[in-house]
């Protein structure tokens, strides 16, 4: 026998093999890995068969594809678990810190704006904000206290709380929220 011979033999049992057996073993591999991975493991199956010297003399060839499938699963896995694991060598080196600090510096940012905003308030609508957030007395011990209603307490806390979200939005530039308030 020829090696012209053996080469169209081989190539015509690949090719048949391809027709008989690829659609099953991509709905299997769909099972087993999702639709988006079975199409590339389904090729590299087949990469890997025609590579195989033995592939004229297969008595399983259904059992045969699915094995070189299921270990190119577990290849995968163990690359993926692999890569995770790595670490690089100078951990706190190699990462970026400009989000911490770019955090840090908003919440200065904010809090500043926060505190010129009281001190913009009218002192009598700064003062029922502040005994009602930093002193935490309700509505009614503001208004026993400052001897007015619950009602008048209320309208000055919507009016702080108003002032204040307008002016932080300002503060961060969110025009769309300032313009809704």
């Amino acid at each position: 026998m020829t090696r012209a011979t053996l080469c169209a033999g081989y190539r015509s049992r690949l090719e048949t093999l391809y027709r008989c057996e690829s659609k099953s073993l991509r709905a299997w591999l769909v099972r087993r890995v999702g639709h988006d991975a079975a199409e590339d493991l389904a090729h590299d199956v087949f990469l890997r068969a025609a590579r195989c010297a033995q592939l004229c003399d297969l008595h399983n060839p259904r059992g045969f594809l699915r094995r070189i499938a299921r270990n190119l699963i577990i290849d995968g896995v163990r690359r993926q678990h692999q890569m995770r694991s790595a670490v690089p060598l100078f951990e706190s080196i190699d990462t970026a810190t400009e989000p911490e600090q770019e955090a840090g510096l908003h919440e200065r940012e904010t809090f500043a704006a926060y505190e010129s905003s009281l001190a913009l308030l009218p002192a009598r609508t700064a003062l029922i904000f502040s005994m009602s957030r930093v002193e935490q007395k309700t509505y009614r011990q503001i208004g026993e206290e400052l001897m007015i209603t619950p009602a008048t307490v209320e309208y000055h806390m919507m009016r702080a709380l108003r002032c204040l979200r307008s002016r932080l939005a300002e503060a961060r530039g969110d025009l769309v929220a300032a313009r809704q308030i």
